[in-house]
């Protein structure tokens, strides 16, 4: 690459030519700088993103412990709108089977309140899940960026490299 310039301009364009490796070097830093911002927002986008999927394999689990219990009491005759029906099942389990009332009741007296908190979990889960589907998209997003960013940088090294930089 050769540049013909004037004595007479060879101030001027060295002037200019400094100016445009303080500016490169003001880009590089800025870029390494938002390169750095970016990893740290995807740090806590994937964090975000792991708990998120931690919270809705709970609920799944929750909701399919729930409904495997709501089945096999349906599968007994006993209905989960009729609590009279329940006690005396269990006081059946007691006379038939020997086991000790109270324990079946604790264990299943949580069933009712799960049931109200089955509609609620449903939606819980569901707003996880979109929280995910968001948080996806800008992980994405940053990755975009980042690519983008490294270019950049890829391409400002490159300028420094043929000679566009200026030791000082």
């Amino acid at each position: 690459m050769s540049i013909q310039v004037l004595i007479s301009e060879i101030p001027s364009y060295f002037h200019k030519q400094l100016e445009e490796i303080q500016h490169l070097h003001k880009k590089k830093k800025e870029l390494e700088e938002e390169i750095q911002s970016l990893n740290k927002q995807k740090l806590t986008t994937e964090e975000k993103l792991k708990n998120s999927r931690r919270i809705s394999n709970s609920t799944e689990e929750t909701l399919h412990d729930f409904m495997n219990v709501k089945k096999e009491l349906e599968f007994h005759g006993i209905s989960m709108q009729v609590p009279a029906k329940f006690v005396k099942c269990v006081e059946g389990i007691k006379k038939l089977c020997d086991y000790n009332p109270f324990e079946v009741v604790e264990k299943f007296s949580n069933i009712k309140d799960l049931e109200d908190g089955l509609k609620y979990t449903q939606l819980k889960k569901n707003d996880v899940e979109t929280m995910i589907k968001m948080l996806k998209k800008t992980e994405l997003n940053y990755e975009d960026r980042l690519n983008l960013n490294f270019i950049k940088l890829k391409n400002l090294e490159e300028l420094e490299n043929i000679g566009l930089v200026l030791e000082i």
